[in-house]
């Protein structure tokens, strides 16, 4: 699995320079090339996005299109060089980072360095592979080409639970996690955004509304 925080920073020195705008725009046609066939390959679309992030020009898109304003405030995050390539293929390809991260790591996992699937995979379905990116090399093992992606989720279910009773029996008691986010599952894009928009909107009136209640306590203290 590629581990998206282990380089710290996006590269900025020099990455308006020409030689980096030619790397990054080559780069670019290629993901792209890629993304507008109707037969699309995601293992070759996964292999050219991994390149690109082993390659750091995306620095170069991150630094000249404003993309980097988002960000201000936030050069000191350890995180910042994985939020510079996440933003840029939002920003350049439409990919948002959970389908980026995917498309990397079943490359990462499951084909050879040039991007061809491995034999021991190659009758396996890309959702299935996508199923089984949390599994360890013995857990996937188990699973067989003709298992569906529903099969796989009882599977990693059935995993979960037997843990649970794994530690049960050694006296300790794991909890599942709480989903904060459980209220918004069935939520859709425009949905959140108006509601942040929303929420924005009551902010500022939140604001102005205490701005009125303090000049008006001032002005009853002076009397």
């Amino acid at each position: 699995m590629v581990n998206f925080s282990s380089r710290n920073g996006a590269s900025r020195a020099g990455a308006e320079k020409e030689e980096y705008a030619e790397k990054y725009v080559k780069q670019k046609f290629n993901v792209q090339r890629i993304i507008d066939n109707v037969s699309s390959d995601k293992f070759a679309l996964g292999l050219a996005l991994k390149e690109l992030w082993l390659s750091g020009d995306y620095s170069y898109s991150f630094l000249t299109k404003g993309i980097f304003n988002i960000y201000i405030g936030t050069s000191a995050n350890k995180n910042l060089s994985s939020k510079a390539f996440f933003a840029v293929c939002e920003f350049d390809f439409g990919l948002d980072k959970s389908a980026v991260s995917r498309l990397i790591n079943v490359v990462d996992e499951f084909c050879d360095e040039q991007g061809h699937i491995k034999d021991e995979y190659k009758k396996f379905k890309y959702s299935v592979l996508c199923e089984m990116l949390p599994l360890n090399q013995a857990q996937r093992e188990k699973i067989s080409c003709d298992w569906t992606v529903s099969q796989v989720r009882d599977y990693k279910k059935h995993l979960i639970a037997t843990m649970q009773e794994e530690s049960s029996d050694l006296g300790v008691i794991i909890e599942k996690p709480v989903d904060k986010y459980a209220q918004f599952k069935d939520w859709k894009r425009a949905d959140l955004c108006k509601r942040v928009v929303d929420l924005e909107i009551e902010n500022r009136d939140i604001k102005a509304e205490l701005e009125k209640l303090k000049k008006a306590k001032k002005t009853a203290k002076k009397k």
